[in-house]
Order: C-alpha cells, then structure tokens, then sequence
C-alpha cells in the first residue's frame, strides 16, 4: 500500500488506536518522495523540527522520484490534458509510484486520483 500525503497527515495529526492497528497489520507500507517533500514543507512551516519529520516516516520505505516515474507522470498528465482535466505535479508522482511499483494508493482524495486508468485508489475513510 503506497500512502498517499493526506493519510499521512492525519497519521501525524494522531489517530484512533484501532485503525491505525488495522493499518500496520495490511501489508507493508510505502510512500512516494514526493510526500516526504509536501510532509516537509509542513513541518518546516509550522516550525517543526526536521528530526521528528525524519522519526515520522522511518517506519516507511520510501520510493524515490527516478525517469520510470517522471515519464510515467508524465503520460498520466498527458493524458488527463488530453480529456480536459488537470491534476497537481506531486499527485502524478505519488500515482505513477503507485502503478509502478503495483501498489494500492490510499488517500483522503479519492476524487485526486480516481480519475487516473489503472490505479487501484482506497478511500481513507474505508479502513
């Protein structure tokens, strides 16, 4: 399951015991650089030190941003802008981490990325 950055903000934010239990326990997670970017831009803005950003996403593995994904961003965005629709450069990245790499992506905003072929999108809320 690649996490997307708004189910790691609530994550940070602190959430109910039980679900975060029923979170770990499906599968491994991992999480596009992207969001470590967006996750640092909070913290920094908050004042927040960059060590506890850093003791957040340990558990994580992170996928870093490399040519596979920025050319498979790259058709995804071509695409949408083909049917009239637009969508934020880091949510082309977190999607095509997630097609790459076969992973479910789990977010608060399904509407971002339901409307990406092929991606498989988990509604936050559902878990």
């Amino acid at each position: 399951m690649l996490l997307d950055t708004s189910v790691l903000v609530e994550i940070d934010r602190g959430i109910d015991q039980k679900k975060m239990e029923h979170l770990i326990s499906l599968s491994p997670h991992v999480v596009s650089s992207a969001s470590v970017m967006e996750m640092s831009t909070g913290f920094f803005r908050s004042g927040r030190k960059a060590i506890k950003l850093d003791d957040f996403l340990s558990s994580l593995t992170i996928i870093p941003i490399d040519q596979k994904v920025a050319r498979r961003g790259g058709k995804i965005a071509a695409d949408l802008i083909e049917e009239g629709k637009r969508i934020e450069i880091n949510d082309l990245y977190i999607a095509a981490t997630a097609l790459l790499n076969e992973e479910t992506l789990v977010t608060k905003n399904v509407k971002h990325f339901e409307r990406i072929d092929d991606l498989e999108v988990v509604d936050w809320t559902d878990i």
